[in-house]
């Protein structure tokens, strides 16, 4: 039996809560860290608040959202 298969007769055994926690380290392990990214410790401008205010707005308003899956869309095909 493989490691692969051996793993996969585990994971059918365990509970959904240690398949949940194992699925968690898996991804930390699989997919790339933001741990380089700084951060952003700068304040927050009277522009970006007025932004962020206009926006919920406009989302309070009905605005259409744009899962962001489309957009990448849109631009691979532009």
């Amino acid at each position: 039996m493989t490691i692969k298969e051996q793993l996969r007769s585990r994971i059918e055994s365990m509970s959904e809560e240690l398949a949940s926690e194992l699925l968690k380290i898996a991804d930390q392990r699989t997919q790339p860290s933001v741990d380089h990214i700084p951060i952003d410790d700068e304040a927050e401008t009277h522009e970006e608040r007025a932004a962020v205010a206009e926006a919920k707005a406009e989302i309070a308003g009905g605005a259409r959202l744009i899962p962001l899956e489309e957009i990448e869309r849109e631009q691979q095909s532009a």
